[in-house]
């Protein structure tokens, strides 16, 4: 074999091209995959809640496929009307019902403490309850070979907000913290527009989608629900949340559901 059919077949191995298109290559087929699976969730979900087929949103753009959205309790008085500043509150979920943040300081708060209550029924080596001054968190053995707590939290004093916080920063937190005493829980206020872009855009655009769908649906105490794929929402890597604490506590490749409640409209 010649000298050139050598350097053919090199340059042939190596094309840095043709690497990357099979790599878009992969990473489309990949997508479309996860795509119908979680249409299939998104479906799944939808048909066990019994939504049936009112208020889906769909539109032929990419930036709205997927999404769905549903009114779950009409409340009173007028809807908002485009530029009309609007506040509400919501809960981020997955399809299993699992919380993974929220703007409602007591859903955060009974969310988080019973959490904590599962976790000390089988904790072994002490009792917890939020009535006492000292927590326990944790375990490791003593230079004796003794089972120890990892950690001892003083708590004499604190709220239970509070004793939420220092556990949320303990050796062992629980896999998703919903409530710090120092987080403003407040709700999201925004200017309903016609092209939603008056919807803070620090939120994925699944949630901006959804929420800018289900706007004109919502009157005073009213609430909703979206539910939308995860192309739309965190994507195939996730995110360690709005929190910010442990790992992956949104997986990759997850469908997302939001609930929303209308708290304000004014013009």
């Amino acid at each position: 074999m010649g000298v050139l059919a050598l350097i053919s077949m090199v340059v042939a191995c190596n094309d840095p091209v043709q690497d990357e298109l099979e790599s878009q290559q992969k990473v489309y087929e990949d997508s479309l995959a996860q795509a119908q699976i979680d249409s299939s969730v998104i479906v799944d979900y939808w048909d066990a809640n019994d939504y049936g087929d009112t208020l889906i949103y769909s539109v032929s753009g990419i930036e709205g496929r997927g999404v769905r959205y549903v009114i779950l309790e009409d409340g009173t008085g007028d809807y908002p009307v485009i530029n009309d500043i609007v506040s509400i509150h919501y809960v981020g979920k997955f399809t299993d019902g699992t919380i993974f943040d929220t703007s409602i300081d007591t859903l955060a708060l009974m969310t988080d403490s019973l959490a904590w209550v599962e976790v000390w029924e089988d904790y072994p080596l002490a009792d917890n309850d939020f009535s006492q001054e000292t927590l326990y968190v944790g375990e490791t053995v003593d230079d004796n070979g003794t089972r120890v707590s990892v950690d001892t939290i003083d708590v004499t004093g604190m709220t239970t907000g509070e004793k939420l916080t220092e556990l949320a920063f303990s050796s062992e937190p629980l896999d998703i913290t919903l409530y710090y005493s120092s987080r403003s829980f407040t709700p999201t206020t925004y200017n309903h527009t016609e092209t939603g872009t008056g919807i803070p855009s620090n939120f994925v655009s699944g949630y901006r989608t959804g929420l800018h769908a289900l706007t004109p649906y919502l009157n005073h105490g009213a609430s909703g629900l979206m539910i939308f794929p995860s192309a739309l929402g965190y994507g195939v890597y996730g995110t360690a949340g709005a929190n910010g604490t442990g790992s992956d506590v949104i997986p990759g490749n997850t469908v997302i559901v939001f609930e929303i409640y209308l708290q304000n409209i004014r013009p």
